[in-house]
């Protein structure tokens, strides 16, 4: 069984559309309180930066905060803009006063990092981990050294755990 958010993400008729599965016997009440579905592992990474600012962060937020409150399930939540907090989930964000404060410029490599970072640290784990990015998009420096970079070394952990 899955269940599906369809929820609206900016005032252009544009919708996010998420589908989490269930394991069986499951009925995402309040015993299932896990960031894990089954044999596997849903991070959402949130763009944070100064363009998302206003009604885009806004309604990630909200997404977000449905999605716990919906399942209950504490799914660990990266945000980034030119550095990583890895240190998030959906329950702190749901309990916070307010919504995520974007600011600053975006650095698709400081996520990919992270990202590198956490799957190396988390290699002796069995389940499959499942990236969710929340962006407008706006990398400050697409063809930038450091993004490049990033994205090799984590073309390299991937390759190297699925060998």
């Amino acid at each position: 069984m899955a269940e599906y958010f369809k929820l609206p993400f900016s005032n252009q008729q544009r919708y996010i559309e998420i589908k989490l599965s269930q394991p069986n016997g499951s009925t995402g009440g309040a015993a299932a309180t896990n960031a894990t579905t089954g044999g596997s592992e849903i991070i959402c990474c949130v763009d944070t930066s100064g363009s998302m600012a206003g009604s885009p962060i806004k309604n990630v937020c909200e997404v977000l905060r449905d999605i716990y409150q919906r399942t209950l399930k504490d799914y660990r939540l990266f945000t980034y803009n030119t550095q990583t907090d890895t240190k998030r989930t959906l329950k702190t964000l749901s309990e916070q006063k307010g919504d995520l404060q974007a600011n600053g410029g975006t650095s698709f490599a400081s996520v990919f990092t992270a990202i590198k970072d956490y799957l190396l640290q988390n290699s002796s784990s069995k389940k499959a981990t499942t990236f969710i990015f929340m962006t407008d998009g706006q990398d400050n420096d697409p063809q930038g050294v450091a993004l490049k970079k990033s994205v090799e070394m984590l073309k390299l952990v991937l390759s190297g755990m699925t060998n």
